[in-house]
């Protein structure tokens, strides 16, 4: 499952480590995200309120050692996934990761600028090498009894 060891991100040489193993996102993809809460309803019908909110992303690349990489963001603060226009492709460019005292920002946007497009605001980052995670295989779940969801290039 996903493959490497779990190394956590807790400043900033980790974070330059990261992105020189895996060349900034550049020329990368997101696969796959999962969000969960530590939140739920029991048996009985109360509710845990537990403020815990976590994230795994997937993501693959062009390139190779790695080729893909798993990302998981814990306590997150905030989050924001902008899915591409009709016609356009999902391809990252770039992504940079900042350290504040509130955590980790994973963002499309350089640091100085408020984030946009895709990002992901954490009081923990980790990552592995997911190499063996390639191809269109589902890794964070089922698409089981999913209705038939049509993909934006068929017609």
């Amino acid at each position: 499952m996903g493959g490497g060891n779990w190394v956590e991100i807790a400043n900033e040489a980790d974070i330059e480590r990261l992105l020189s193993a895996f060349g900034g996102f550049h020329d990368s993809c997101i696969r796959e995200i999962y969000y969960w809460t530590a939140q739920f309803v029991d048996a009985e019908l109360s509710m845990h309120c537990q403020p815990d909110t976590h994230v795994r992303v997937l993501i693959q690349r062009q390139w190779k050692d790695p080729t893909a990489v798993e990302l998981t963001f814990g306590e997150v603060t905030g989050f924001g996934i902008s899915p591409p226009r009709r016609g356009y492709s999902l391809d990252i460019e770039g992504m940079w990761i900042t350290k504040s005292e509130e955590g980790f920002l994973w963002s499309e946007s350089p640091p100085e600028e408020t984030p946009s497009g895709t990002w992901i605001a954490a009081r923990t980052l980790w990552w592995r090498d997911a190499s063996d995670w390639m191809g269109d295989t589902i890794r964070y779940g089922s698409l089981e009894g999913l209705p038939d969801l049509p993909l934006f290039n068929s017609q």
